[in-house]
């Protein structure tokens, strides 16, 4: 992945490149990888920073997979940076899976 270091916010700010020489551009890209959650985009902003748990930052969420913040009806997280209430899962690929067809029925509903 490279990161544009442009000043123009309308920019793409990153770019997958692939072996094929195929490239792909992002606004934001989050690191999926290893035991810590990446929510460092969260932690220290004043609206979301009361969501993460204190000790590894997971975002909490209520049962409804919405994160667990004041006046919140439509802020979603799922896969392996969130935390569920009553639920000790296993952080997994297929969890997350699972994760995307709840919340697209969800959504679906919701609408």
């Amino acid at each position: 992945i490279e990161q544009d270091e442009s000043k123009d916010v309308t920019a793409c700010k990153y770019r997958l490149k692939f072996e094929s020489e195929q490239t792909l551009e992002f606004d934001m890209v989050f690191k999926c990888a290893g035991f810590q959650p990446n929510s460092e985009l969260l932690q220290n902003t004043a609206e979301f920073e009361q969501c993460l748990t204190d000790k590894y930052k997971f975002i909490k969420v209520d049962t409804y997979m919405r994160v667990d913040m004041a006046n919140n009806s439509n802020v979603f997280a799922m896969g392996d940076v969130m935390q569920q209430p009553k639920v000790e899962e296993i952080k997994l690929a297929h969890t997350a899976e699972i994760h995307a067809r709840y919340l697209r029925d969800l959504i679906i509903f919701m609408l």
